[in-house]
């Protein structure tokens, strides 16, 4: 199987992109922030966040965040959504 040779430039667009972390918009919450804010565990703060996305009262949205360990990842975020 032959190697596929990637773009240079198609490359250095994509390292950089993925080196830097989007500002959050106000009112989402992480996972965990809802889950104090609840006072519920993981996996049931995630039922309920699935739950109030699928019947549209919240909002999902996707943010690069910057963690500790200065990764930057993907990290769904939820907020209600605006009326």
């Amino acid at each position: 199987m032959k190697k596929r040779k990637l773009d240079p430039t198609y490359s250095a667009i994509m390292a950089e992109f993925h080196k830097t972390a989007q500002p959050i918009e106000p009112g989402f919450l992480t996972i965990q922030q809802w889950a104090e804010k609840w006072n519920k565990s993981i996996s049931t703060t995630l039922l309920y966040l699935k739950k109030g996305t699928a019947s549209g009262i919240l909002e999902r949205k996707v943010f690069r965040i910057k963690k500790s360990d200065n990764r930057v990842l993907p990290v769904p975020l939820y907020r209600p959504k605006k009326k």
